[in-house]
């Protein structure tokens, strides 16, 4: 079945969500199609995700996410769950501005229906059908002239109030893209032991997330919650002093070269000017036992610091990895004053580089 899509699609539709979600609708159309869909769903395998596929639209954007990363982590459900995983859906509500809620689930010969993920998603109507076209909105790019964030976030798998911790950084990530970087670190899924040093440093709490070294929330209440996004901001504005400009790796067996460059555009304070880096897994195959749908974005598996030698710009860092390279990781550096002693006012990151290596 062949389908042509012409997405010129105002960006009022999405924007005046608000007002439309508070008028009742229904229609058969729109419940048929997701029917038809959850058909498509039942009948895929790891080896034919065509027909699934026919139903997102050629320009699905999803928090930055296209319709090849769709086909992906498709694909990757029958890697962690076997190929004898037959999906399912179940629609849960939707609105007239097109945004829909659903389950995707899952069955196996031996374990009965399962949740994979709860779905949002936005529907256009094309000719007589309805097709997903996602939010349409893609984080901003970086901003070179504003500090990046690195946000370090102590958790564990079986943490009970993480997963709410996690899911507001991940919808934070969502928003600013770029100008926030995120390091995960995890009590018990630690193979480089570099959790319980640098939680200890922080003042040892789950959860508890730290925004450019400084600022520090501890706990997953709604208050705690919207205290991230308060410490985002106050962060974000500080005058930038220091730039990374580059970033090169290389990799020879579980030891990784970090080639990194900057430049210093204000003044650098601290008597403990220290350049530090980490490497992540991404998308690593993990979730909440508690909250087995809440999947963890990556995972810190090693690191290291060095003195911050402020009359160059440039030098190489050299990670050693004790576990085999995952087929996806990260390397980032941040430059911080890193005293012996943590203090908010002593600990401020300047600035973050990332660089993410892999499929």
């Amino acid at each position: 079945m062949k389908k042509v899509f012409l997405l010129i699609i105002p960006l009022l539709l999405l924007s005046s969500c608000d007002r439309f979600e508070h008028e009742p609708f229904k229609s058969a159309v729109l419940e048929g199609d997701m029917l038809s869909f959850f058909s498509a769903l039942q009948s895929a395998s790891a080896d034919s995700l065509d027909g699934v596929m026919e139903w997102y639209s050629s320009g699905y954007l999803q928090d930055k996410q296209n319709k090849a990363d769709i086909e992906h982590q498709y694909a990757n459900y029958y890697l962690e769950y076997g190929n004898d995983l037959q999906l399912l859906g179940n629609l849960e509500d939707y609105w007239k501005s097109g945004r829909v809620l659903w389950e995707l689930q899952g069955t196996l010969p031996d374990r009965s229906t399962f949740l994979i993920a709860q779905q949002e998603d936005y529907l256009h109507k094309e000719g007589d059908h309805y097709f997903f076209i996602g939010n349409q909105v893609s984080p901003p790019e970086l901003d070179p002239s504003k500090p990046v964030i690195l946000v370090q976030y102590f958790t564990a798998t079986t943490c009970g109030n993480c997963p709410a911790a996690s899911t507001k950084l991940s919808e934070m990530h969502d928003e600013y893209g770029e100008q926030m970087v995120i390091l995960e670190y995890v009590a018990d899924s630690d193979p480089g032991s570099v959790y319980f040093p640098e939680s200890i440093y922080y003042g040892g709490a789950q959860p508890s997330a730290i925004f450019q070294g400084q600022y520090r929330v501890v706990g997953a209440g709604a208050a705690n919650l919207q205290e991230y996004e308060a410490r985002y901001q106050l962060a974000v504005s500080e005058e930038l002093q220091f730039r990374f400009t580059s970033l090169d790796i290389n990799v020879s067996g579980n030891t990784i070269i970090a080639d990194v460059s900057w430049e210093t555009t204000g003044i650098l304070t601290g008597d403990d000017l220290m350049l530090r880096s980490v490497v992540l897994e991404e998308d690593p195959d993990m979730h909440y036992i508690f909250s087995p749908a809440v999947y963890f974005e990556n995972r810190v598996i090693a690191g290291m610091e060095t003195n911050f030698e402020e009359s160059i710009t440039n030098t190489e860092l050299t990670l050693e990895v004790s576990i085999d390279l995952p087929p996806k990781f990260s390397v980032v550096v941040w430059l911080q004053n890193h005293p012996e002693t943590w203090t908010g006012d002593t600990g401020q990151v300047y600035n973050v580089i990332k660089k993410v290596v892999g499929e």
